[in-house]
């Protein structure tokens, strides 16, 4: 299987995943979120296009209280960001990888399937062909076994 390049997989995330304004739910998990505040600030009526890099590492555990609509939502400009500025990014990685897999436990699989059931079959496919991309790269050594997971444990079904 031919791997993606970094260009090849951002612009299926850019078919894949529209543009559109972010709807942050409230409550849930993300009312424990410390820097919600700052998050919705910049983020709330924006697109994923238009967060940086610099605003997804700052806010990088927000993946971890993320409601399902949010997560989804952020999916690809988590992706797009590691993609390009691997070497920019340090806590991220630590945070996204894990997400994408169901987890260990019943909770953590039920909460993962509820996100990525948001998904479609085209977004599906654009997340997989992202994280293959990412497998191998220099810039994601310390990361390799966290993303062969992810792709082993659910998305690899999902390449085209």
């Amino acid at each position: 299987m031919k791997t993606d390049t970094k260009p090849q997989a951002s612009g299926r995330l850019r078919e894949a995943f529209p543009s559109a304004p972010l709807d942050i739910e409230q409550g849930g998990a993300w009312s424990s979120y410390l820097d919600a505040d700052d998050f919705e600030a910049t983020a709330a009526h924006g697109t994923w296009t238009q967060l940086d890099a610099q605003f997804l590492e700052h806010h990088h555990d927000a993946i971890s209280y993320a409601p399902p609509s949010l997560f989804t939502a952020m999916l690809p400009a988590w992706l797009a960001a590691l993609l390009a500025d691997g070497d920019e990014l340090d806590m991220l990685p630590y945070f996204f990888f894990p997400a994408l897999t169901p987890g260990e436990s019943d909770d953590d699989a039920a909460r993962f399937h509820e996100r990525v059931g948001l998904l479609n079959s085209a977004q599906k496919a654009a997340v997989a062909q992202a994280l293959q991309a990412l497998a191998g790269r220099e810039d994601y050594a310390d990361h390799q076994d966290d993303i062969q997971n992810a792709l082993s444990s659910y998305w690899s079904v999902h390449l085209r």
